[in-house]
Formats: structure tokens, sequence, C-alpha cells
């Protein structure tokens, strides 16, 4: 397990680090917490979309949708399944979990050149958020709870994740 971890701290020396100013963490949550509030946060910006009326309100949270997702998923597929994969072997799960993450990719680069406002844009938007919601229902009735068995140290794990995620939004600010 401990190879895992610091594999998947590895993947951050790149990362540009946080200014010593950067504000602390408000609370260290357990990975899959910490993942499952991702969900939410997405989840909610999705439902932000199907209410919003002006055209500039949709494109702002298509941009959010796609930039938060594209680190959830750097998240997952750089941290959480390298650190969870020797706990849970080759588990099928993981490798459902990658291909859908491929689609999301998939879509998100689409929505990113698609011109906003055109049918094709608006039908990926839709499959975007159906596939996040097989995604979601996925991790977290099936892959969550073998990961809360196995013997990871979701503490640790999560203080990754959240260092990493602070990075990224870090860079992206800058």
């Amino acid at each position: 397990m401990i190879s895992a971890l610091k594999r998947s701290e590895a993947v951050f020396k790149h990362v540009t680090p946080l200014p010593a100013d950067s504000p602390a963490p408000l609370s260290i949550k357990d990975a899959l917490t910490l993942l499952k509030l991702d969900h939410r946060y997405i989840e909610d910006l999705f439902a932000q979309y199907e209410i919003a009326y002006s055209e500039d309100s949709k494109q702002q949270l298509v941009a959010e949708i796609c930039e938060q997702l594209t680190q959830h998923i750097f998240l997952e597929e750089n941290i959480l399944y390298p650190a969870v994969r020797p706990m849970l072997g080759n588990h099928q799960l993981l490798d459902v979990a990658m291909e859908g993450n491929t689609g999301m990719q998939w879509l998100i680069k689409e929505l990113q050149t698609e011109p906003f406002g055109s049918v094709l844009c608006s039908a990926r938007i839709v499959l975007l958020n159906e596939n996040f919601k097989k995604h979601v229902k996925m991790q977290e009735t099936q892959l969550f709870p073998k990961i809360r068995r196995s013997s990871m140290d979701l503490n640790v794990l999560g203080r990754i994740l959240q260092a990493a995620k602070a990075s990224l939004r870090h860079e992206v600010a800058h």
C-alpha cells in the first residue's frame, strides 16, 4: 500500500507547489468522501445548467463542468486507481471506471471545440451528464464500498488527493 501511495505522490512532483500564503484546507477528509463531494458539486453544476436562462450563464457552467470533471478524472486516474489497484487486484470495476472516464474526456474535448449553442453541443452536454450519472452510480454503489473494505489508508490517500486538487486549482488560476 505504501508503495502505491508513493507512486501516486510522485505524479505530482511536476505540479507547481502552492504558495506559502495559500489558505490551508478546512479539514482533511478520507479519499472517498472527497470524491463524493466532487460528485455532488458536479451534479449541482449540471442542475444549474438545466435551469439557467441566459446563454452566457450556460456557457460558463459548461466551462466549469468541463474543468471540474477534467480535474476529477485526473485525480482518479493518476492517484486513486493506481493506489487501490494493488489492493483490489485487476478488478474489472477499475477498468470500467477508466473506460467511462475516457468517454467523458472525449465529450469534454468535443464540447471545448464545438461552437456553444449548437444542437450537437447541447446533445453532448446531455450525454456528458448521463455518463457522469452512470459513473457516480457505479463508483458509489460498487467500487467505493470495495475500496472502503480494503486495507487502504483512505485518510492518507485523502490528504494526497486534497493537496493535488489544491495544486491543480492553483495552476488553473495562474
